[in-house]
């Protein structure tokens, strides 16, 4: 029996190591697919969408900085449609029988890896209401709806972390495109894709004048998901179109003017964001370079494809989601703080974008240590489950 316990050790042992040495070479595998540029500028957009929530520290009615930066979330989505339309056509031909399953699991892992960063934040969020706002026992408990990324179903919850909105909107909008790449791939891509687009920006743009906004309600859903479904789809319709303009060869110069062209729309938002009174004129403009330039930075040939695959970017890339989700929390504690009342405008945005980017780290590190062991959905299942 000891010489049983014994070998069962040693092959335990060896199990975890040769698991462990799959585990780094798909990370090698990964950190060579990894896109550096992608990652950088989902950090500065993140960046842009904080201080575009900042605008509450501005007691001084000076002017707003990146008043416009709702714009940022149209990367978001359309990054999103991308890796999407990468992930359903890059598997083996679909099981129609069970295409509803594989959807519901795809969903379903989206959700999984949220959970983490969703139920902290509404931790905090729960705290801060009930303290200092005093918020009434059934909002208390139509908050936790918060916490599963209800917000853009139209269910009327009590909404604590708005920014969520974007996730709410990315999953059902996922929900309905992924199935429909599985099942009908380019035919679906290059026949209803560009026209289910130009139509709901033509509605929107004629009903309200501008491609945003988020909870007016159009007779059947939120604006936002209309938002969302023409973003991620422009997102799978340039996947489509990077497959073919992988296969083209540059020269030196036209790797330059390429750099050049993916530098200057990404950066477009950021001017109209912060610079322009009225940046819904130009809706359809940064959408359309935003789109160029994802693509161009998706192609890997640009200058600084390779200067961007680095440790610094990747880490700051893993940041962009916890700053997302975690900067209202800490704005909102900040808000009802008396210290911060004492500080200008720019200065509380400067703290804001700081104390955010700490609490990011520290939490992401505990979320990622919480994750190894399996903290959340293996301990449910013990309390709750026989072996």
């Amino acid at each position: 029996k000891i010489k049983n316990k014994k070998k069962k050790k040693k092959l335990d042992k060896e199990k975890e190591i040769k698991e462990e040495e799959i585990k780094y070479k798909n990370m090698l595998k990964n950190s060579k697919k990894h896109n550096g540029i992608i990652g950088l500028w989902k950090f500065l957009f993140c960046i842009m969408v904080i201080l575009h929530h900042g605008k509450d520290f501005n007691y001084e009615n000076n002017k707003i900085i990146f008043g416009g930066g709702n714009i940022a979330v149209e990367f978001f989505f359309i990054v999103s449609g991308f890796l999407m339309a990468k992930n359903a056509l890059n598997k083996k031909d679909c099981d129609e029988d069970n295409l509803g399953k594989e959807t519901f699991n795809y969903i379903l892992k989206k959700i999984k890896g949220f959970l983490p960063y969703t139920i902290i934040a509404w931790i905090f969020l729960i705290i801060i209401n009930n303290i200092f706002d005093t918020i009434s026992i059934r909002n208390n408990i139509l908050s936790i709806l918060d916490i599963f990324l209800l917000e853009m179903t139209g269910i009327k919850i009590k909404i604590l972390n708005g920014p969520l909105w974007y996730i709410s909107s990315m999953l059902i909008c996922m929900s309905i495109l992924y199935p429909l790449i599985r099942k009908y791939k380019y035919n679906y891509i290059y026949i209803f894709i560009p026209l289910s687009v130009l139509l709901i920006m033509g509605y929107s743009n004629h009903l309200f004048n501008n491609l945003k906004g988020i909870h007016e309600w159009v007779g059947f859903t939120y604006r936002g998901n209309l938002r969302a479904f023409v973003d991620l789809s422009i997102g799978i319709f340039i996947y489509a179109i990077s497959e073919n303009f992988k296969n083209i060869k540059f020269t030196f110069i036209g790797k330059i003017l390429l750099t050049i062209i993916e530098f200057v729309g990404f950066i477009f938002p950021f001017i109209i964001g912060n610079f322009v009174k009225n940046p819904d004129q130009f809706d359809i403009i940064a959408i359309i370079m935003i789109s160029i330039s994802i693509l161009i930075a998706f192609s890997e040939k640009t200058l600084e494809f390779n200067i961007m695959n680095n440790k610094i970017v990747r880490f700051l890339e893993r940041l962009s989601l916890s700053m997302y989700i975690f900067h209202l929390p800490v704005g909102k504690t900040m808000l009802y703080t008396k210290y911060f009342k004492r500080f200008t405008y720019i200065q509380n945005l400067f703290f804001f974008v700081l104390l955010t980017f700490i609490v990011s780290i520290i939490l992401t590190y505990i979320i990622d240590y919480l994750k190894k062991k399996n903290f959340y959905f293996d301990n449910i299942k013990k309390f709750i489950l026989v072996k």
